[in-house]
């Protein structure tokens, strides 16, 4: 065997070899991402759903993404302006739905075993 067949066929070893292993790689991160996307996010943040009411009249429901209900649950700032979006067809909020007077209020309540988000516009207190 010659120099060049033996480089030759190193060369062609080391291609083969990377080729496989970017293989191998591009189908652990598609695994991943399938069971990260479908699965997890699934599993941990979806179904919520968001509902204004104003006494017991539903003014509307509206299904958050899982990666929407990520994101609102996980900063607070974002809770209080996706919430405000949503509510602001329908009336001002007097106080911060973030805050726990809210909650005291009954203008907040959320429902973690159905995995709703409820706001009563009846308990919103007048504007001082």
């Amino acid at each position: 065997m010659t120099q060049s067949q033996f480089l030759s066929i190193v060369r062609d070893n080391i291609i083969g070899n990377l080729a496989y292993d970017v293989f191998k790689f591009t189908i652990a991160l598609i695994l991943v991402k399938i069971i990260y996307e479908k699965l997890y996010m699934q599993i941990r943040w979806g179904n919520w759903k968001v509902i204004i009411k104003n006494q017991n009249k539903k003014l509307v429901e509206r299904k958050l993404s899982p990666h929407v209900a990520k994101k609102i649950f996980d900063d607070e700032g974002d809770f209080s302006i996706y919430i405000k979006g949503i509510v602001s067809p329908y009336g001002w909020l007097s106080i911060d739905i973030a805050s726990q007077e809210a909650k005291n209020i009954k203008l907040l309540n959320i429902d973690n075993d159905n995995r709703t988000i409820t706001i009563d516009l009846s308990k919103n207190p007048p504007k001082t």
